[in-house]
């Protein structure tokens, strides 16, 4: 039946969003931009600055003071870009001369994870908060040593997790809390790419909807063939194995979630389910989220059609608008010395729960939250 749905749904979204009825749009908050005056340096590897690249830019309150990069040409060109008067090719030369008040850590594409702690580190003793791309840490004890960091010195942090503060998943949330689908029951999210980079998105969007996860059961496979210690191979996010993972979290009360990835193909979407009705969405940027108001959840029921719930009114949206508004999310939360929405607890929340399908695979069984080995499940990492 899930699936008929989904497909009625597939349908109705070829079709576009004419013709179907409209959730009415509310005001919502986006954080409010920041009055005091930041100056902020960006770190890059051959051009490569991540998602957040050039938006503190935009930003009337902030200063690009310089940028980092070790290859020239490429550094040249992003300082020129961000109007920062200084580059340097060691990062850690820029922060020990510039020392800023915000770090934008930005290589997603070569260097992932593999460097990044020592990026976080040098920023957080310069007493700088600091904008991450994901993944911010290859392990948990990784993700702990940076938690340590930002305490010791005080300093704010947000990961890049986008979709979970695009305006309509915001508002879809709210609606959800005032009982839209009625009491939730199952989260069912599916994930594509590399688990460890692109599993991020469904499983921070789980999280947010279903809360704090008790456990987990997972089964890893590659090739049709449950994986073991073997399969591990290195690669930039720290260390991976197999292309598909069923996995199952549980929730407090009866939710239950279910992540489903695949290294090749397959769909990107969330749907929630509910004793009065089902959500259902392709995690994008700008996702187009649907309602279905149907306890039985059953597709071409007279007089019950897919209805859409949209962003608030007069709220822009897309990618660069997301990086505006985590950025504003970390502004508001140095100045009120609170927690942005994508904080590093938050993003070690997300990691548990991904490298939680390795634990749980390997050892045959559940595992419980927060997970008790801080290691890698899948053996050492590479410096």
């Amino acid at each position: 039946m899930a699936f008929q749905t989904r497909r009625t749904f597939l349908k109705l979204a070829s079709l576009g969003a004419a013709g179907l009825p409209l959730l009415a749009a509310q005001a919502q908050e986006p954080s409010q931009t920041s009055s005091r005056k930041f100056r902020v340096c960006e770190i890059g590897h051959d051009g490569d600055y991540g998602h957040m690249a050039g938006a503190f830019a935009e930003f009337p309150n902030v200063t690009m003071v310089a940028v980092a990069d070790p290859v020239e040409k490429p550094r040249l060109q992003h300082a020129a870009r961000v109007k920062a008067p200084r580059s340097y090719a060691d990062f850690r030369e820029m922060l020990q001369k510039e020392k800023p008040d915000i770090v934008g850590i930005g290589p997603n594409r070569k260097t992932y994870s593999a460097e990044r702690l020592e990026m976080i580190q040098a920023a957080a003793e310069q007493g700088a908060h600091v904008m991450v791309d994901k993944p911010h840490a290859r392990s948990l004890a990784e993700a702990d040593q940076i938690i340590a960091l930002a305490e010791k010195h005080k300093i704010k942090s947000v990961v890049y997790h986008p979709v979970r503060i695009a305006p309509a998943v915001v508002r879809l949330k709210k609606l959800v809390d005032e009982g839209l689908i009625g009491d939730v029951v199952q989260v069912q999210v599916w994930g594509v790419e590399q688990l460890l980079h692109m599993g991020w998105h469904p499983i921070y969007l789980l999280r947010y909807f279903a809360g704090e996860p008790l456990w987990c059961s997972a089964r890893v496979t590659g090739g049709g063939r449950e994986i073991t210690l073997e399969d591990a191979r290195v690669d930039p996010t720290g260390r991976s194995a197999g292309d598909t993972v069923h996995a199952s979290y549980a929730f407090a009360g009866r939710v239950q979630g279910h992540f489903v990835w695949q290294s090749k193909g397959g769909p990107y979407q969330m749907t929630l389910y509910g004793s009065k009705g089902v959500v259902h969405f392709m995690i994008t940027d700008d996702p187009q989220i649907y309602y279905f108001p149907d306890p039985e959840w059953t597709p071409r029921k007279p007089g019950v059609d897919w209805q859409l719930v949209a962003a608030p009114k007069d709220v822009k949206t897309g990618a660069a608008e997301n990086v505006k508004l985590l950025i504003a999310d970390l502004l508001r939360a140095i100045e009120t010395d609170m927690q942005s929405v994508a904080s590093f607890y938050e993003a070690r929340g997300v990691l548990e729960m991904l490298l939680a399908v390795y634990a749980s695979q390997l050892s045959g069984g559940r595992v419980s939250f927060p997970p008790k080995e801080r290691e890698h499940p899948l053996g050492p990492l590479s410096r």
